[in-house]
């Protein structure tokens, strides 16, 4: 079973939906999830492919467990990838018929950059 919340354990990371990154902050118009975690984006994780710069930008967030100073429940973070340091690219399809479920494990030859989000 996957871990519900930390992104370096076995590789395996399960998104959550997006929801409100500060509680004691009222969103007047909620159509606009101005203060979601991930803006309006529907889940707290997604990528970013830009193929003319070969880059893979990564973007999650991960919900913290005592709240800081300013109130968020999140804090973002970023990687960054470039296509160059991509080693292998493993694509697992249908790997259990109960889950419809696709795993992508990239093997990378480097480290990617690693950001720390405000907006979050």
């Amino acid at each position: 079973m996957p871990n519900m919340g930390l992104f370096f354990i076995r590789g395996e990371y399960v998104t959550k939906y997006n929801t409100s990154s500060n509680k004691s902050v009222v969103n007047s118009v909620y159509e606009t999830k101005m203060n979601d975690a991930a803006g309006n984006h529907t889940l707290l994780s997604w990528a970013h492919f830009e193929h003319d710069r070969r880059l893979l930008t990564i973007y999650f967030a991960v919900e913290n467990i005592t709240r800081d100073h300013d109130g968020l429940s999140y804090t973002g973070y970023k990687f960054i990838i470039t296509y160059s340091s991509f080693y292998t690219i493993i694509v697992d399809c249908d790997s259990d018929p109960d889950e419809r479920d696709n795993y992508i494990y990239i093997c990378l030859r480097y480290p990617p950059q690693v950001n720390t989000l405000l907006f979050f």
